[in-house]
């Protein structure tokens, strides 16, 4: 029982720390929308690493969440085959498990079980709470981007096929053929 225990405990340390992590990820998102707004590419291509290895952490909290999840489910003799295990469902399968037991186990080892179960109740709603206002801006995130990237693949496809057709750009971006150019005259025909 006592395994158990330490796994629970452990179980809403990594859910703590998951949010935690939700929490530190909206800055950075602020930052790159506010570099892609600006057209600063050193601080986008900046925020992208620090996304990137935020998001590398996330990641990995998350599989030590569910290793440690299936252990839990495995000691409570809960097959979770088949079924999301989302927190709702462990929160209902936790509180059986600690109701069937009670007459099995020792009042302090109870006691211990009923305390994580509270603190795992207040984490959880914390929990969904922080990823309730994380998740829209996450998916917003994610909107803005592929507009970028759409917007970057039809300028470059843009440009693919403007120097296919043998376009010369003057130092303001403007576009001029290579087949009209000539001293600044003008190549308009006039009717005498």
């Amino acid at each position: 029982m006592e395994e158990l225990l330490n796994l629970i405990i452990q179980f809403n340390d990594i859910l703590r720390k998951q949010i935690q992590s939700y929490l530190e990820f909206l800055p950075i998102l602020d930052e790159e929308e506010i570099a892609i707004s600006n057209y600063d590419l050193a601080s986008l291509e900046r925020m992208v690493i620090i996304k990137d290895q935020h998001s590398r952490i996330a990641q990995s909290l998350e599989e030590r969440r569910v290793i440690v999840l299936k252990k839990i489910c495995y000691m409570m003799a809960f097959d979770p085959r088949g079924q999301n295990l989302s927190l709702k469902l462990f929160k209902f399968t936790f509180s059986t498990y600690i109701k069937n037991i009670k007459t099995l186990v020792g009042e302090v080892i109870y006691n211990k079980l009923l305390e994580q179960e509270t603190i795992f109740n207040e984490i959880s709603t914390e929990f969904e709470k922080s990823f309730e206002v994380v998740y829209p801006r996450i998916y917003r995130n994610q909107a803005i981007l592929k507009k970028l990237m759409k917007n970057v693949s039809l300028s470059i496809s843009l440009f693919q096929s403007e120097a296919e057709v043998g376009m010369n750009y003057d130092s303001l971006g403007k576009a001029q053929s290579l087949t009209n150019k000539n001293n600044g005259l003008s190549s308009m025909r006039v009717k005498a």
